[in-house]
């Protein structure tokens, strides 16, 4: 250990894919002193992490990876990946569809007003909902009464981004127990922290939900977080490569138009209207 700043390189070894205990891992880091080309032994100057947003200590991330990161802009500054609310209190706030009188949803509203949620005051809410690519998980509302007069009274509860409820965008769920995946949604809906949304997308709509559904993202993604809790932070600092093409976009809103399709074909969608065997 040195109390100055040097350019040699630093040596890991990663053990955390071995299972078994301490025993085990201790007989793997023998065995990479003295076999450097096991398979988990790196070489990485600090200098290569500072090419990553936040400068994370991710030894094990490719050099060509790491030079996408510098060489193309991030996600965040091409679209707006954005956190919701926190109600504190779900259970009061929130309902599934079937269980609103459809006379008080509000349905596709371009703009929240508060006179108009006096009498129709349940929303559409993206709450996540697990892993689904495309569309769906369009089951919440959320009680909205006097533009939410009384979510605003609970000390602990959150609105967040107010300015982008109602707009079009991605969303996908923030904690999983799967692999990332986004969907598409219209007008109309509010969302939460675990269903995080991406505004501002403009003509890159369908390009960004595939390119965040491919696995070029997860792979990617996957090596700075490989954990399953993907926050709206996270993603905004995935390097964006953007060429312009009618074949991805037209792939994209193809795919999006299939989920919609298979989603809308069972009951429980807000949107159903005959069982495609009838």
């Amino acid at each position: 250990m040195r109390n100055c700043k040097t350019v040699v390189s630093g040596i890991y070894y990663q053990l955390t894919g071995f299972r078994g205990g301490f025993d085990i891992q201790r007989q793997k880091l023998l065995e990479a002193l003295s076999d450097r080309e096991c398979g988990y032994v790196y070489e990485t100057s600090a200098a290569e992490f500072e090419k990553i947003p936040n400068a994370p200590a991710a030894y094990w991330v490719s050099s060509r990876v790491r030079s996408l990161y510098s060489k193309y802009p991030l996600l965040g500054s091409i679209a707006a990946p954005r956190k919701g609310n926190s109600t504190s209190d779900n259970d009061r706030f929130l309902r599934l569809w079937y269980e609103v009188d459809k006379n008080k949803m509000n349905i596709g509203s371009t703009a929240i007003y508060r006179e108009d949620t006096l009498k129709r005051r349940w929303f559409p809410y993206n709450k996540g909902g697990g892993y689904r690519k495309w569309y769906g998980f369009n089951d919440y509302l959320i009680d909205w009464y006097d533009d939410a007069a009384e979510i605003r009274k609970i000390p602990t509860a959150v609105i967040a981004n107010y300015q982008y409820f109602t707009k079009p965008g991605l969303t996908w769920s923030t904690v999983t127990s799967g692999s990332f995946s986004i969907r598409q949604f219209g007008e109309g809906y509010i969302f939460d922290n675990g269903g995080c949304c991406i505004f501002e997308l403009g003509e890159k709509k369908d390009y960004i939900c595939a390119l965040l559904n491919s696995k070029v993202f997860a792979y990617i993604f996957g090596q700075l977080n490989p954990t399953l809790n993907f926050q709206s932070g996270e993603v905004a600092k995935f390097p964006f490569i953007y060429e312009s093409s009618e074949e991805v976009d037209r792939l994209s809103a193809e795919c999006t138009a299939i989920s919609k399709a298979e989603y809308d074909s069972f009951e429980t969608s807000r949107d159903f209207k005959r069982h495609p065997l009838i």
